[in-house]
């Protein structure tokens, strides 16, 4: 999977704006694997260790991304009080 600067640039925006929270997001690739666009939506969990995705914001990210061609490829959230590596639960739940 490709993902060219400015998105890691948008991700990175999303997760120091959610801090204290964890941000989440969904990434959207195209018919080759690039990544085209990171949809940054609401922690409904409002946590700083655990995220929910607004179930009304993930449709919207699903059908913005089909009418373009792409599909949902993947999941992004910070961890805002632990190292930037998959956790036990981020690896139970293929995160």
């Amino acid at each position: 999977m490709e993902v060219n600067p400015q998105i890691v640039t948008a991700m990175v925006a999303h997760a120091r704006f959610a801090y204290p929270e964890e941000c989440c997001g969904l990434l959207a690739v195209d018919p080759g694997g690039t990544v085209r666009m990171a949809y940054c939506l609401t922690n409904t969990r409002h946590s700083t260790r655990r995220f929910s995705v607004d179930p009304t914001e993930h449709y919207r990210a699903l059908k913005h991304a089909e009418s373009l061609g792409w599909e949902l490829g993947g999941v992004f959230h910070s961890h805002p009080r632990s190292p930037a590596y998959p956790s036990p639960v981020d690896i139970a739940a293929d995160l």
